[in-house]
């Protein structure tokens, strides 16, 4: 099994385990939430084990995981019936039956999902099963009890209730533009703000930051607009990269700050130590002299 190359476990370090019993996508973190590259990569993993299976059976182990949405409300939508379309919104992802139905989940900041062949080989904190008419499951691990299962009529619905902003992999640059010039708080609050643009949380947008030499807490009103294009590009490229990559930080490139982020480190291209500050409830990491 592939393992960072880093000092420290990187926090979103995702590995495909296969053998006769179980699949498993597992997620090592400390205290991350997957963000739009992890969700990716979990569909990528529900669309291989799930898509165009029967739904016979769901099985509920904890009733909190499915808060304010209902048993009865997703036995009605998925049962006898199957997953024709994986999709992903943000952090989000939506698995979506033939009748357009969507059943959503959010991770967290613990949860990935598991294929096996017999309850017994899901892991401990498995909240959530599938039972398809194959004699296959999809468990839905997540210890922290911060993720969630819910039904919803279809993607589009979904996004307005949640009031989400557009797609941080689909947004277009004058979209991205009108954001940031929209919005006069710090500019790692913008990036992270789900109602502006999904998908971006505090890894990425630290990272994005970075990339950009742009201070996280620099008021994003206030980037000319050569700023906005290069954070535009380099935030599409960063999310492009790790998924490319399944979510593997060791295999971004070294000077990446991701594979530099924990509280001792020093930035990798100037050697300075790193920063650390809380902005928008969150603890961003940064160069003091890269980024100003």
């Amino acid at each position: 099994m592939r393992r960072p190359c880093t000092r420290f476990i990187s926090p979103v370090f995702f590995s495909f385990i296969q053998d006769e019993t179980v699949s498993l996508l597992r997620l090592v973190l400390e205290v991350y939430m997957p963000e739009l590259p992890e969700v990716e990569t979990f569909r990528s993993y529900f669309k291989q084990f799930a898509l165009n299976r029967v739904v016979v059976a769901i099985s509920i182990q904890d009733e909190r995981i499915i808060a304010g949405t209902g048993t009865e409300k997703i036995w009605k939508y998925c049962m006898n019936r199957q997953f024709v379309e994986a999709e992903r919104y943000g952090k989000y992802l939506l698995a979506e039956t033939e009748e357009g139905a969507c059943l959503v989940f959010h991770f967290g900041m613990t949860g990935y999902l598991v294929s096996a062949i017999h309850q017994a080989h899901l892991p401990v904190h498995t909240r959530f099963v599938i039972h398809f008419h194959d004699n296959t499951l999809l468990g839905f691990v997540n210890q922290r009890l911060f993720g969630r299962v819910t039904i919803c009529a279809s993607p589009s619905e979904f996004i307005q209730v949640k009031k989400l902003g557009p797609d941080a992999m689909a947004v277009s640059i004058d979209e991205f533009a009108t954001v940031l010039k929209s919005s006069s708080g710090a500019i790692k609050t913008v990036l992270m703000d789900q109602h502006r643009i999904a998908g971006i949380g505090n890894l990425y947008s630290d990272e994005a930051l970075f990339q950009t030499g742009i201070h996280p807490s620099a008021r994003a009103d206030t980037l000319d607009s050569s700023k906005v294009a290069f954070l535009y590009d380099t935030v599409r490229r960063i999310l492009g990269e790790s998924i490319a990559c399944n979510a593997d930080f060791s295999a971004l490139p070294a000077d990446y700050l991701v594979n530099n982020r924990n509280r001792n480190a020093v930035c990798p291209r100037c050697g300075t130590r790193l920063c650390t500050d809380k902005i928008g409830g969150r603890t961003a990491y940064f160069c003091a002299k890269c980024q100003s």
